[in-house]
């Protein structure tokens, strides 16, 4: 559940308006070609604090090469925050 004195920090709130911004759900694939300035290895770890926060929630499963990747879509709206 969001908590109220949850706030989001520069880069996470760069991985929300991008997940808002979308009109569905999104691969971490799909996510990083559009955080500029967020590492490969930093996002999967932000990606775990925001769904914990509640921010986040993974939407569904679909197949992608030989592995199962998760979609991800905004658990809040923009206004909500």
């Amino acid at each position: 559940m969001l908590n109220k004195s949850n706030h989001l920090t520069n880069k996470e709130y760069e991985i929300m308006k991008i997940l808002w911004d979308s009109d569905r759900p999104l691969l971490i694939s799909e996510i990083l070609p559009k955080a500029d300035n967020i590492a490969d290895n930093s996002l999967h770890p932000m990606i775990k604090k925001l769904i914990k926060n509640g921010f986040i929630k993974v939407v569904g499963n679909v197949r992608v090469v030989k592995t199962t990747s998760r979609l991800y879509a905004p658990a809040i709206s923009v206004d909500e925050y």
